[in-house]
């Protein structure tokens, strides 16, 4: 209940007319909230006789308020008076009335006279009194008022990105009310104190652009304090202020040519700590693809500055590119120290699978992370210059050594090498044989570069663990032939003319030929596609499907179905990227019908290059009597007259029933063929076309994945004397298989939990294997509130935080105790 209605109250007590005069209207909301039950009120308007005949003849026991919004008439003009000497006049004073109502003392009365216009509106008076406290001083006040106004809280920098996003909506509104109520004086005083922004003629827009160019100097000496450094960290780092600093960003940048201020700069090594202008990541960007070019960085240089860029703010937007150099760098790299020297087919599969994976890998993590940049056109010449190195340093060479081992084995696959056609009999049969349930995945074109990444996801995955291994892959390495050899069967026989295969006389293609065939060879056994399979409710079908059969083969066809069309072979390592995720999906649907025992293999591998191949990457097409089917890879015939790109062989050589022969184009070479894709192919001989991953899943029981250790690299004093501390993180377990990485918040704190710099998410996840190369440094800049005198040689904590799963909260990880002690002269920009 407010002061006014209190006094009112004890008047009608003793009063029955109260007469209030108010000349400055200023008390006219406490006027309309005055709700006494019993009271009459009226608003005084040129009708003062009416009233007196109403008061005095009509209503004469009943309480009346009049209300005359103007001053009180002199005796000779007042319609009142004789009323008016008989009960009451009613005086309220305005500022005693907001001093009364607002707990102060009449020694502040000067203050509310400054900022009189403030206190006009009952709802700014409501909204300040909720902030004040009983021992708040005057300029406590001043900055309450500012958090009313601007509708934050009462600190300086709250106010300012309120008024930030003003000017980014090219509004005045609440700047103009600072003023209009005495409070601009204040403010900017409070903004010098805090950030040394001073000017003759403050504006907020001037202090933004100040801000920005303290963040990123471009060349030029910031003109803010280090405050300004912590303010724009946490400006950045607001979700709610977030799009108020790109929008900002982006009109500063053009407005004040940071572009121009950048290319004056030689290098990038300045700026990796600066992320005010997204200009700053394109410029490092391009000094790294130029780097790159002209062979003057290395792995190292180039990991650890896109490493330094991650916490960076426009780093999101540009990690696919910064990604695609890595991949670039690592690539160029891998295949200088590469070895082609190997003895004979088995040795050749062996250091695929060890090594020369790797390069395939890095060729399509180059690839997808560019398409995902959408930055083609940025990187042309760094695509080029790996087109050169993929194809003629690496698929070129390894295709014509393994051409050159692969002829001068009698039959296929080499006796050494582990057969895609004993997978069933050797791997599938003596599995169910022991009594237990199993589920096997078969991805279409599922190639050994990408199931190893698939494999490094899975461990990734609680409770589930993964075995990579190999097999060799019938040949031709067509989808019906490797399909077929995946089920049961003795003989497989291939009809020439079309490629169709029979297994025993059985046919294979289609999801009912081959439930057919795995029913005959056990009858708890079925097939089932994919897509079916994750549609199924799992307490209710999937788990009947789990309980009826002790083998359920699962047909998924992600990348053979976008890499065999011409019109989409090019997006198909996007679609391995998506086949990966879908056997996780798989997975988990099949942990989910009570599934443990997962075997995922594929039917063939591909070769892909992203540039159209060349008049001399083809073969002259064989002819016969008659010729058959042909493909880009393979072709069947009789009688077959194969060129001299060729490689020929006889059924029988392949372990397939008939008389026919089947013709492939030596190396990596492509036979024409009307109307198909000539960069995405199968079919033939390559390794990356026969080796053929296998991976045994298991789901365990009981939780199995953890996170990697962090520590911080300590040497010499723990004083710090500056207003930046530059610390060294180590990671101690490289984040690989089971431990995951880990992300943490980290920043330097005051013993009672004060933040005195500014506070960074930090993800620790490198996978590097070498200890020296999982450091890594961190810049943190400290905030006014450690230049305190209470903060002033005394011990601070570096405070490492993880976050509570599940919710916004974060716990203490480790501490590390430091003491501060800054020289003097650091007070002074």
């Amino acid at each position: 209940m407010s002061s006014v209605t209190n006094s009112l109250n004890d008047i009608f007590k003793k009063h029955r007319l109260v007469f209030w005069y108010d000349p400055e209207g200023e008390m006219r909301e406490e006027f309309a909230d005055y709700s006494e039950d019993g009271v009459t009120k009226v608003e005084v308007q040129n009708d003062e006789f009416g009233l007196k005949h109403r008061m005095m003849r009509e209503e004469m026991a009943q309480p009346f308020l009049l209300y005359m919004p103007y001053p009180r008439p002199a005796h000779a003009k007042n319609w009142f008076l004789d009323l008016e000497l008989g009960h009451h006049v009613f005086h309220a004073d305005g500022i005693s009335l907001i001093l009364q109502e607002l707990g102060w003392q009449e020694e502040h009365r000067a203050f509310v006279e400054t900022h009189r216009e403030f206190f006009n509106s009952k709802d700014r008076k409501s909204r300040l009194l909720e902030k004040l406290h009983a021992d708040d001083q005057e300029r406590d006040w001043c900055l309450k008022m500012l958090g009313v106004i601007c509708r934050e809280e009462a600190s300086v920098e709250a106010c300012l990105l309120a008024l930030l996003t003003e000017v980014s909506e090219g509004k005045e509104d609440k700047i103009q009310a600072i003023e209009k109520y005495g409070l601009a004086d204040f403010f900017w005083d409070a903004v010098a104190r805090q950030y040394d922004y001073r000017s003759d003629a403050p504006t907020i827009l001037d202090f933004a652009i100040e801000a920005f160019l303290t963040a990123a100097p471009c060349g030029r000496a910031p003109a803010l304090g280090k405050e300004a450094r912590v303010f724009m960290g946490r400006w950045k780092d607001s979700n709610r202020y977030r799009s108020i600093f790109e929008e900002l960003s982006a009109r500063l940048e053009s407005e004040l040519n940071i572009k121009g201020e950048l290319h004056k700069i030689d290098g990038y090594l300045e700026l990796l700590d600066a992320d005010a202008f997204e200009a700053i990541d394109q410029k490092i960007i391009i000094e790294l693809r130029n780097d790159i070019l002209r062979g003057r960085i290395s792995l190292e240089a180039l990991r650890s500055a896109v490493e330094r860029r991650e916490s960076a703010y426009w780093y999101g937007k540009y990690v696919n590119v910064y990604s695609a150099l890595l991949a670039a760098k690592r690539l160029e790299d891998a295949i200088q120290s590469l070895d082609f020297a190997f003895s004979d087919t088995s040795d050749g599969i062996q250091r695929y699978t060890q090594t020369y994976w790797q390069i395939d890998q890095l060729y399509r993590h180059f690839h997808y992370h560019l398409t995902q940049s959408r930055q083609a056109t940025l990187l042309d010449d760094i695509r080029d210059a790996i087109e050169g190195h993929y194809t003629n340093d690496f698929l070129l060479r390894l295709g014509d050594r393994f051409q050159q081992v692969v002829e001068q084995e009698a039959a296929w696959p080499p006796p050494k090498c582990d057969a895609q056609r004993k997978f069933y009999r050797e791997q599938v049969a003596p599995f169910i044989a022991k009594g237990n349930k199993l589920f096997v995945i078969i991805s279409d074109a599922l190639r050994y570069e990408v199931a190893e990444e698939l494999h490094q996801r899975i461990l990734r995955e609680n409770r589930f663990r993964s075995e990579l291994s190999h097999q060799v892959s019938v040949l031709p390495s067509y989808t019906q032939l490797g399909m077929a050899a995946l089920l049961p069967h003795e003989r497989l026989e291939v009809d020439p003319s079309n490629g169709e295969v029979r297994a025993d006389g059985r046919r294979t293609a289609g999801l009912e030929a081959r439930k057919a065939i795995l029913a005959e060879a056990n009858g708890r056994a079925t097939a089932v596609k994919a897509q079916d399979f994750l549609q199924m409710n799992a307490k209710e079908e999937g788990r009947a499907l789990s309980r009826d059969h002790d083998l359920i083969y699962i047909y998924q066809n992600g990348i053979d179905h976008v890499g065999d069309k011409r019109e989409t072979e090019g997006e198909v390592f996007s679609a391995a990227a998506k086949e990966i995720d879908t056997v996780i999906d798989i997975l988990k649907k099949i942990a989910a019908v009570n599934g443990s025992n997962v075997m995922i293999t594929a039917d063939h591998g591909f070769l892909f290059q992203h540039l159209v191949p060349e008049e001399s990457d083809y073969t002259q097409s064989p002819s016969g009597d008659p010729i058959g089917m042909v493909n880009r890879r393979f072709a069947f015939g009789h009688a077959v007259d194969a060129p001299a790109g060729s490689w020929l062989l006889d059924a029988a050589a392949v372990g397939l029933d008939g008389d026919y022969q089947i013709a492939l184009p030596k190396s990596i070479n492509r036979y024409r063929k009307q109307g198909s894709g000539a960069r995405y192919v199968h079919g033939g001989a390559s390794l990356q076309e026969v080796v053929i991953p296998v991976l045994t899943v298991n789901k365990a029981r009981k939780d199995d994945v953890g996170v990697v250790e962090v520590d911080v690299i300590r040497t010499g004093s723990n004083m710090i004397t500056t207003s930046q501390a530059k610390v060294t993180f180590y990671q101690e377990q490289p984040a690989v298989d089971k431990l995951l990485g880990q992300e943490l918040r980290v920043g330097f704190f005051s013993k009672s939990g004060e933040a005195l710099s500014d506070v960074k998410e930090i993800l620790f996840d490198s996978g590097e294997q070498e200890p020296r190369l999982r450091e890594r440094k961190e810049l943190f800049t400290f905030s006014k509130l450690a230049d305190r005198p209470e903060h002033q040689n005394s011990e601070i904590l570096l405070r490492m935080e993880k976050k509570i799963p599940n919710s916004n909260r974060y716990s203490t990880y480790k501490e590390f105790t430091y003491r501060l002690k800054k020289a003097f002269d650091t007070d002074f920009e």
